[in-house]
């Protein structure tokens, strides 16, 4: 669990997103997209739930996505 102040929210989505990408580039690999599920939205590459997102994050794990 990571606690974080609600002001230093958006600095912290950004800061985990930023990793993320460096950790594709650094590992070269690239996420293909996936096919649609039954809602009509792309699975999340991480938990693979097919739902709308909530602030660019999967609404289950909270991957960041956009």
């Amino acid at each position: 669990m990571l606690l974080v102040r609600e002001q230093d929210k958006s600095q912290l989505d950004q800061l985990l997103h930023d990793q993320w990408q460096q950790m594709v580039r650094r590992e070269g690999r690239q996420t293909a997209p996936q096919a649609a599920g039954e809602s009509g939205l792309p699975p999340c590459p991480a938990c693979g739930t097919a739902a709308p997102l909530i602030n660019h994050c999967c609404s289950d794990c909270g991957l960041r996505l956009a």
